[in-house]
């Protein structure tokens, strides 16, 4: 079993682990684990640090292919079950713009809400391309494309929360005048896509 956990402040872990971001405590389920009543049970001790994210799963023992993976963003679940929170209680008003999820604007924070939804709903890559006001407050490699591309994976940035998924995206500070998003499949083309007036 893989085990790797990232720290929220990359100066926790021990100098000695740093070196690929994160702190590797694998281990092998066969001697670590507890069969009972038909179950396998291991348990994992996890540092006083905070943690950002874990990552866990299972190698496969000759391909070298991962058996399984999961990644837990710790961090991003707790800022969606914040958001939501928001979103529930009518703070954030109608959403920006709705498709496979509901886009919703709050400040400098575009927030992802699909509900209910499951695993496939977030499996394929999203992308998200920032207009701006101006095209000069874009980096010198950007401007000819005219706009920034904060692309990502929902695992890095959301989270389930009960069945709802919330994704969440910091928003550059400068002015913009629209925004793209949706979700592609590489080499098939977009699943959804929406494009709206951010006015701010």
């Amino acid at each position: 079993m893989f085990l790797h956990l990232f720290s929220a402040d990359p100066d926790d872990p021990p100098h000695n682990k740093r070196t690929r971001g994160f702190v590797n405590n694998g281990f092998s389920f066969g001697m670590d684990a507890t069969f009972f009543d038909g179950k396998c049970i291991a348990r994992s001790f996890l540092p006083d640090y905070l943690l950002a994210r874990i990552r866990t799963g299972q190698d496969a023992t000759e391909s070298g292919v991962k058996a399984w993976r999961v990644d837990i963003g710790l961090a991003a679940r707790a800022a969606a079950q914040a958001a939501y929170q928001r979103i529930a209680a009518g703070d954030y008003g109608n959403p920006a713009a709705q498709s496979r999820f509901d886009l919703y604007l709050s400040g400098d924070t575009l927030i992802y809400l699909k509900e209910p939804c499951a695993a496939g709903d977030f499996d394929e890559r999203f992308f998200l391309h920032i207009i701006p006001a101006n095209p000069a407050d874009l980096p010198a490699d950007r401007r000819e494309a005219g706009y920034a591309n904060l692309d990502f994976r929902f695992v890095d940035h959301g989270a389930d929360i009960g069945g709802k998924c919330v994704g969440l995206r910091e928003l550059p500070a400068y002015p913009i005048d629209h925004i793209r998003t949706g979700q592609f499949v590489s080499g098939e083309g977009a699943l959804w896509r929406v494009e709206f007036a951010a006015a701010r």
